[in-house]
């Protein structure tokens, strides 16, 4: 499975298209979020339409590959992808704060990003590190949870953010595709419970 560098970008640019940063011309930093924005560079005879669904298949092929949309057949995975943003992050960009209000999910596509939380009254205690396939913040789509840990973009990334008004608009306008996504974060927090347990009962445990 190839990720966005190699599929969004370098199709892009195999067809004469080049991304400005995925951004519009009203970007105030590189960690604006927006939908996808392309322009035609040295003019090869291309439809913009042609182009848009070239980009619009190389982000269903990303989301085939993250977990959470697994159950997702290819047509669910064209329906997502119409309420998908894509967010870029310079290396040290913050992507959110723990604390922040959280409103939408956010699927890393390329770069690495690190999870941190506060120790002991102050940042930062790395927690995990999220990859390529990576999803962050899946209870934000759920209700009104405040981020419980810190994320910063530990190299140049490209994360794929799914706001929590657009999975509602996909659960009212597609029930089937909504309970799949849902079912998919439930098995994936409730994997997260397991783990945080298993750390906690080794914490806890008498040292032999």
């Amino acid at each position: 499975m190839l990720f966005l560098p190699a599929l969004a970008f370098d199709i892009g640019r195999s067809l004469g298209i080049t991304m400005v940063g995925l951004f519009g011309s009203d970007v105030a930093s590189s960690a604006t979020q927006s939908t996808i924005h392309f322009f035609l560079e040295d003019t090869p005879p291309l439809k913009p339409t042609y182009a848009k669904n070239v980009l619009k298949e190389a982000i269903i092929n990303c989301l085939s590959g993250i977990p959470i949309f697994a159950d997702l057949d290819h047509a669910e995975l064209n329906t997502v992808s119409d309420h998908m943003h894509v967010s870029r992050f310079e290396a040290g960009d913050l992507v959110f704060s723990e604390g922040d209000p959280g409103d939408e999910v956010c699927f890393v596509v390329d770069g690495t990003l690190d999870v941190l939380k506060l120790y002991a009254g102050k940042l930062e205690k790395k927690i995990a590190v999220k990859a390529p396939g990576g999803s962050i913040g899946e209870m934000a789509v759920i209700g009104n949870f405040s981020r419980t840990a810190t994320v910063k973009s530990r190299t140049d990334s490209t994360l794929l953010t799914l706001p929590r008004r657009r999975f509602d608009e996909i659960c009212e306008e597609h029930p089937k595709i909504g309970v799949k996504i849902l079912r998919s974060i439930a098995q994936l927090l409730s994997l997260h419970l397991r783990d945080t347990s298993q750390e906690l009962f080794e914490l806890i445990s008498p040292r032999k």
